[in-house]
């Protein structure tokens, strides 16, 4: 691990593989400055206390921190980042994280793309009966508790679009997609068009309310992760 710099956390409820990560590879400390520091999602600064957590990546200067390696974060607008609820179902916040040299970005969640996922996920894609292969789509919660302000996340999603170039897509669980993955991004936003402005009716009848965040309820929420 005498390579690794830095472990970036981007989705809050992917936080299972911090504990044995730090146990092989160790973390910054007093006793060690020069060990691999660690960023995480507020979720992450909750749920693991205990580690010696270097940053928060919804603040700017976190999120900036790589440009010069060609690295740059982005927490969605339109969302509830801090403490996502309901914790079960709402996976669907989650960071940007772009490399420009590559041109490919990188998303746990909001962004799913499938590649066989009946040979890859089994049984797991009984919970979602439509996907296909070479599928682009936004996570399952997209269109129910994921969106607090869809027309807020609609126009920070454009704006990273326009911003970032990127060639390739990096997601979790199942696959990658490489090539024209800019494009298809593109296409999936006007396919789901009608879709954005149904849920922005419903919050304009009904606007969301961030329910106060109790810093236990990470700790109790031991089925919600899923990664």
């Amino acid at each position: 691990g005498s390579l690794i710099e830095a472990v970036v956390a981007t989705h809050p409820f992917h936080t299972s593989g911090f504990e044995p990560f730090v146990k092989i590879y160790g973390i910054s400390s007093d006793t060690h400055p020069n060990g691999i520091k660690y960023y995480g999602t507020p979720r992450h600064l909750r749920r693991l206390p205990e580690l010696n957590w270097s940053g928060d990546v919804t603040d700017a200067a976190v999120q900036v921190m790589w440009h010069n390696h060609g690295l740059e974060l982005r927490v969605p607008e339109g969302v509830e980042f801090h403490d996502p609820q309901p914790a079960p179902l709402n996976h669907f916040p989650s960071v940007f994280a772009y490399h420009s040299p590559s041109k490919v970005l990188h998303n746990d969640d909001c962004l799913c793309y499938f590649n066989q996922p009946g040979r890859k996920m089994g049984l797991l894609t009984r919970a979602a009966p439509n996907v296909r292969h070479g599928q682009l789509r936004f996570h399952q919660s997209f269109d129910t508790c994921g969106m607090t302000v869809p027309d807020a996340f609609k126009k920070w999603f454009v704006a990273c679009l326009d911003d970032w170039p990127f060639e390739s897509l990096c997601t979790a669980h199942n696959g990658v997609l490489i090539g024209n993955a800019n494009r298809r991004a593109r296409d999936l936003l006007d396919e789901m068009a009608p879709v954005f402005i149904k849920v922005q009716e419903e919050r304009n009848e009904n606007p969301y309310v961030a329910p106060p965040i109790n810093p236990m309820d990470s700790k109790n929420e031991l089925n919600c992760e899923c990664g």
